[in-house]
């Protein structure tokens, strides 16, 4: 299920962008199902981000209290992963969409006739972005984490603890083993039995533990030892 969220201070204008997709998504029964909320306020849907994230944000540029691109600015920090439409009438904005890396722009006026194309082009960037991206569920939310941001996994109790580089921990109720093969392609490898890390945030192997650029550091198994050494070697392209 794709994640959309449509942001705009007219709220007709949104109640019609949503039916328009809607109707899209049920006629397209080859593309993923969309789940749509609607945002009258920019600063509400910043504050919304971190319990619902989005895989799709349509934006309206000319906002009230903070514009379009000042959200799409944060937005594109806080979740790079998600594409930004921005919605339009002016194409002077344009040249400034290109510092938060826009996926497209839609103007308001030719909604009906281009937002097809749109919507197809979307739905393909995001399934090459799945391929880079583990999905996890959280809380009644199904959400997509770029490998990228996830830092390593441990096994706490019962569950499997995943680390983000934002410092934020979610559960999950696979194990390692099931973990691991949706992360395949990526930099990851396991320190013992209960975790496996990012290679891409390790920084030094001290002793027998691997210090990570976050700050925190995971023992390394005697068994895992030599195989941790070799592969961060070649990554690194020295001996350690």
């Amino acid at each position: 299920m794709i994640q959309v969220a449509l942001c705009d201070d007219n709220k007709k204008f949104l109640e019609e962008l949503r039916d328009l997709i809607l109707q899209w998504n049920q006629q397209e029964k080859s593309q993923p199902v969309m789940s749509i909320r609607l945002y009258s306020d920019s600063e509400y849907f910043l504050s919304s981000l971190r319990e619902k994230p989005v895989d799709l944000v349509f934006l309206d540029i000319e906002m009230p209290k903070r514009s379009g691109m000042e959200v799409a600015k944060e937005l594109s920090s806080r979740s790079p992963h998600s594409l930004i439409i921005f919605l339009t009438s002016h194409s002077e904005f344009m040249e400034e969409g290109y510092q938060v890396r826009a996926f497209r722009y839609l103007n308001k006026m030719t909604v009906k006739e281009k937002l097809s194309g749109v919507l197809s082009a979307a739905c393909q960037e995001i399934r090459k972005l799945d391929a880079r991206c583990l999905s996890v569920q959280r809380y009644s939310d199904l959400i997509r984490i770029p490998f990228q941001e996830l830092v390593y996994v441990r096994h706490v109790l019962r569950y499997s603890e995943i680390t983000l580089a934002s410092g934020e921990k979610i559960k999950d109720h696979r194990s390692l083993k099931e973990l691991l093969a949706q992360l395949e392609g990526g930099e990851f490898i396991q320190t013992d039995r209960g975790a496996f890390v990012n290679l891409d945030y390790v920084r030094q192997i001290k002793a027998n533990r691997v210090i990570l650029s976050t700050g925190e550091s995971l023992a390394i198994s005697r068994q895992k030892l030599p195989i941790v050494r070799d592969t961060i070697s070649r990554t690194w392209g020295r001996t350690l």
